[in-house]
């Protein structure tokens, strides 16, 4: 795994060069001579092979790290040179960098990645370094959960391996109607990916999430979505790039569906004496049915309206022996599905019909079984048991699949938020904000690997980036965050051919966090007077370390280790006392005062010491042996 990397320079993070070394079976030096960089390497005494490897998945976890430091330190900028290893190489030219990438591999010192002339030779053997071929693939995966806006918009695609909330909501706002309501919709495209997660055999098999107090998801609402579909004043569909050997099939299918849902759904209705509608629940299936069908056939006009490469090239077979006024509806719609073909370098079918076929069967079965008029509303959507709705989930995530190949094009850059029709709102008990941010890591990193085509994931190497993962974290969880990392991430990338090994690296600003990774596995960062990043040297502990001493020695605050406003109100304290010392008369209000601030004082030696101060301006000691005798009780409850 990358083992270090060496910053020649950098426009904003540094103007000298920086050796950055991520604890691995050796740490490294770097000499510039002429044309050449002279690596030295010396063996990490502190370096245990499969030290964090625990979870027993065929995918190993072979190095973890931390970057830590202030805020402006440089910590993301790091992130961003491993990134653009992988990205266009022209991605980043807005922060240029010179820089070299190594990974060792069996314990053989490689370059990764380098931008410079260099040629780079190992100082122990003289012998030049090979570069990783590309049987030894690596790849980032970047994971932010912060949506903060941090690229600019011009710079699209920046990162194809990217999972972060950023990007996800980028995506899914690109195929969201401007009309609709965008916070519901993104929720439900977020939702929809949760409960793909928490209904897979990976999240039940390992048991990933046992540790967190995850919902039991008894009921989910399907949602029935339909695209705007653009008609002239006749309800005739505008097209303008569909072959034109499907218009007048679409167009039929589209009206019928418009008379049904609007003209014959009211002759099904039956009425009682006081004029009730009495077969309100089989009314509802019936024009449910209809949505449903006109949800996929609006996605199949936004589909074959892409691309006008196939206006004369749509082939539609056995028309003549349709009859259209006898059949019904789903009929209709399975023939146009079955019969459709382009000319593309031969006859090529657009669908799957036996996918569209199970599908309706399916989803129509569980309509029918549906026996509470109120678990269908707004003749959209559906209340149904979640165990019932997996295969469904499954099967219509190869519909929208089948949408994205259409024409049989690569589908690589397309996004398949685009081709969905139905999404899900999940019910029962609200979630924390803690379960909520551990869901949606796990169920992007979970959706981004289910739906990346296999071509383009099958790596030999993942480096895993977390930029402040652990930020909306509990301390309890804070403390698990590591654990739970370990143990369950290698099992998502088990369904990959490649069984690859994993590298984690997070930054952080939290010692709970930083408590269960060794010190020389962690990259402290500090900023100087001049403005550039360096590494810090006064780093002393890590591993199991004490709270106070990760605050202290890893995150730099070195005065002190409350907060400013508490500090500001003991230095008004003290101030006070100091300024009435040699005073005959004291302000009994003020005086008052500072007694109530001292005694929400938490921190017994500093509230102590201040009520020993105060009794100076006193004529008795009793606030002060009131004082120790408050602390003398919470000892003594403690102890209970």
């Amino acid at each position: 795994m990358i083992a270090s990397i060496y910053i020649e320079e950098h426009s904003y993070l540094t103007d000298k060069p920086l050796t950055l070394n991520f604890g691995g079976e050796y740490l490294y030096s770097f000499e510039k001579i002429d044309k050449s960089l002279i690596i030295s390497r010396k063996k990490n005494e502190k370096y245990i092979p499969n030290f964090f490897n625990i979870s027993g998945s065929e995918c190993r976890v072979s190095l973890v790290n931390a970057i830590v430091g202030e805020n402006g330190v440089g910590k993301s900028s790091i992130l961003d040179i491993i990134r653009n290893v992988f990205s266009d190489p022209y991605i980043f030219a807005f922060a240029h960098s010179t820089f070299v990438v190594l990974v060792e591999i069996e314990g053989k010192t490689k370059v990764l990645y380098s931008n410079t002339s260099f040629k780079y030779y190992l100082k122990e053997s003289a012998e030049e370094i090979e570069k990783v071929n590309e049987s030894e693939s690596y790849q980032s995966i970047y994971y932010s959960p912060h949506f903060d806006l941090k690229y600019n918009s011009s710079y699209d695609e920046l990162d194809k391996y990217d999972i972060s909330l950023d990007e996800y909501i980028k995506e899914d706002l690109r195929y969201i109607e401007p009309s609709s309501d965008i916070h519901n919709q993104l929720c439900f495209k977020n939702t929809l990916r949760i409960i793909e997660f928490v209904s897979s055999d990976i999240f039940r098999r390992k048991k990933i999430l046992s540790i967190f107090n995850i919902p039991n998801y008894e009921y989910a609402s399907l949602i029935f979505e339909q695209r705007k579909i653009k008609t002239n004043d006749n309800r005739e569909i505008l097209f303008h790039n569909t072959p034109f050997q499907f218009r007048g099939i679409i167009n039929d299918i589209y009206k019928k569906l418009d008379y049904e849902i609007f003209t014959e759904s009211n002759n099904l209705k039956k009425y009682d004496d006081n004029n009730n509608v009495i077969n309100k629940i089989t009314v509802k299936k019936y024009i449910l049915k209809r949505i449903l069908i006109l949800s996929i056939l609006s996605v199949i006009i936004d589909m074959l309206e892409e691309r006008n490469t196939y206006l004369d090239e749509g082939i539609l077979e056995n028309k003549d022996s349709l009859n259209e006024e006898s059949c019904d509806i789903v009929t209709l719609f399975l023939f146009f599905i079955k019969n459709t073909y382009v000319k593309n370098g031969g006859k090529y079918k657009i669908f799957q019909d036996s996918l569209f076929e199970d599908f309706l069967d399916e989803i129509f079965n569980i309509i029918d079984s549906t026996v509470n008029e109120n678990d269908i509303t707004y003749n959209t959507t559906i209340r149904v048991k979640v165990e019932n709705i997996k295969n469904l989930i499954e099967n219509h995530r190869k519909i929208a699949k089948n949408f994205m190949s259409y024409p049989n094009m690569s589908h690589y850059h397309k996004n398949i938020n685009q081709y969905e029709f139905i999404t899900i709102d999940p019910l029962g008990r609200s979630m924390s904000s803690g379960e909520f941010f551990i869901l949606n890591f796990f169920s992007k990193l979970y959706f981004f690997l289910e739906n990346k085509p296999t071509a383009l994931l099958d790596k030999k190497n993942y480096i895993l980036l977390l930029d402040e993962a652990d930020l909306g974290l509990h301390p309890i969880w804070k403390k698990r965050f590591i654990d739970i990392i370990l143990s369950s991430v290698p099992y998502f990338f088990e369904r990959l051919t490649s069984k690859p090994n994993l590298q984690i690296i997070l930054t952080t600003h939290d010692p709970l966090t930083l408590s269960d990774i060794p010190k020389h596995n962690v990259i402290f960062l500090e900023k100087p007077e001049d403005g550039k990043c360096q590494i810090s040297s006064k780093v002393q502990k890590t591993f199991g370390a004490n709270i106070t001493d990760l605050l202290a020695d890893s995150f730099f605050l070195e005065k002190g280790l409350i907060g400013n406003f508490a500090k500001s109100k003991i230095r008004e304290v003290i101030t006070w006392i100091n300024e009435n010392r040699n005073k005959t008369k004291i302000d009994e209000e003020k005086l008052a005062y500072y007694k109530k601030v001292i005694e929400l004082i938490d921190e017994r030696v500093i509230k102590l010491k201040l009520s020993e101060m105060i009794t100076e301006l006193l004529p008795d000691n009793t606030f002060y042996n009131e004082m120790i005798d408050k602390e003398i009780e919470k000892l003594q409850n403690q102890k209970r």
